[in-house]
């Protein structure tokens, strides 16, 4: 729980551009990757900061939920 309240608020703590920054180039790295990992990856985003895994879908179009 104290991992996921550190990477929630290191989040928040970002500039708008960063935050763009940031989930592009999330969404880079894990764009190959096998559809079960990406789901993994994002539901593990998604439980420490939802806006960032929403972003990170709407970059690379997932429809993973």
């Amino acid at each position: 729980m104290m991992q996921r309240a550190q990477a929630r608020d290191f989040y928040r703590s970002l500039s708008e551009k960063e935050k763009t920054e940031l989930c592009k180039a999330i969404a880079e790295d894990i764009f190959f990757l096998e559809d079960s990992l990406q789901e993994k990856i994002l539901e593990a985003l998604h439980k420490a900061e939802p806006e960032l895994a929403e972003e990170i879908r709407k970059i690379n179009s997932f429809t993973i939920y």
